[in-house]
């Protein structure tokens, strides 16, 4: 669901968590089989977007806001630069994209492992080499 009017160029929805996040602010996050959120199952799965940075620990049930489209600012999970195809891990940080995964964004800006990184969100998938 979008946070407001069904016609809404916001850029973000949300869900129910499928389990407790903690420190979810500025993670990718990814749907299971049963459509609520989740940390990614694997590095460079399909994932849907950007909790907001803003977010406090959400329990199982609760609710999860997500960026899912334009500039936001994700946790590198490595050491990012400026341009760097980005893809989701399974700690919910972003990481240089790898051949056959998918990516999540283009890093705007440099970032340091455990801080956060200006990113663009942008779905994709980059070859298989």
């Amino acid at each position: 669901m979008y946070l407001t009017h069904a016609i809404n160029d916001s850029g973000v929805i949300y869900g129910e968590a499928a389990a407790a996040l903690t420190a979810p602010a500025m993670k990718a996050v990814a749907f299971d089989s049963n459509g609520k959120i989740i940390l990614p199952a694997n590095s460079g799965d399909l994932a849907i977007g950007i909790v907001l940075a803003d977010a406090a620990d959400i329990a199982a049930g609760g609710r999860v806001n997500v960026q899912i489209k334009d500039i936001c600012y994700a946790l590198a999970g490595e050491t990012i630069k400026r341009g760097d195809l980005l893809m989701a891990h399974t700690d919910g940080s972003v990481k240089k994209a790898t051949a056959g995964k998918c990516v999540l964004g283009i890093a705007l800006g440099d970032g340091a492992s455990g801080k956060p990184v200006e990113m663009m969100i942008m779905h994709d998938r980059l070859p298989a080499e």
